[in-house]
């Protein structure tokens, strides 16, 4: 149970950084 809400949190967190980095990535092109 404990793992499983782990493994939720750590991939909440990647795609929160994924998310943050093509929003980065984009303002950087369009600039």
């Amino acid at each position: 149970m404990q793992g499983d809400r782990q493994d939720r949190s750590a991939a909440a967190t990647d795609s929160y950084a994924a998310a943050s980095h093509q929003l980065s990535q984009r303002t950087y092109a369009t600039s």
